[in-house]
């Protein structure tokens, strides 16, 4: 199975621009898909990202629209 390294990665939830805007997160834990294949990466090329804090999604956040950074 293939792995990340959570510790360089964090998500920007609030805005279309990785780099500003919004609220950064860290990320404490990445569930990649069971199929997902390196060698065919157009495949089940889908993760969950669970983040270390809350996000305030009523008032800041579209459930849609999240950067990675």
């Amino acid at each position: 199975m293939y792995r990340l390294n959570i510790n360089y990665l964090s998500v920007r939830a609030g805005s279309e621009s990785r780099e500003w805007g919004g609220t950064s997160h860290n990320v404490q834990q990445v569930i990649i898909h069971g199929l997902y294949n390196l060698n065919n990466y157009n495949d089940y090329d889908v993760a969950v990202l669970r983040v270390c804090t809350d996000l305030d999604i009523v008032m800041y956040i579209s459930k849609y629209v999240m950067c990675l950074q």
